[in-house]
């Protein structure tokens, strides 16, 4: 199955089991990784069609869902037979659930 894991490096605190390229950094940084990241994925040819998508890194659920939208609208195959995001639990709502799924 070919996939496209996208790393989201931003957390609202570092885990000491985590050995991601990640940690607390600075919100104002966002914008301009999440601008890099789409013109990555926009600019990537792929010789196949993504039949999963995987959302981990950090904590890719502190994501925006407006962002996210954009993020995933420039990869290819939506909708995709799976797509997958990391999460930590508290953090989880029926509202945030639902806007990502819309996403």
């Amino acid at each position: 199955m070919a996939g496209v894991y996208v790393s989201y490096p931003f957390c609202a605190q570092k885990c000491t089991y985590c050995n991601f390229a990640s940690g607390v950094f600075p919100r104002e940084l966002e914008p301009r990784y999440l601008e890099a990241l789409r013109n990555e994925l926009r600019n990537t040819e792929r010789a196949w069609t993504p039949d999963t998508v995987y959302l981990g890194g950090g904590t890719p659920s502190l994501i925006e869902p407006e962002a996210l939208a954009a993020v995933l609208g420039e990869i290819p195959g939506d909708p995709w037979p799976e797509a997958t995001m990391e999460a930590a639990p508290g953090g989880i709502t029926p509202e945030k659930a639902a806007a990502w799924r819309r996403a």
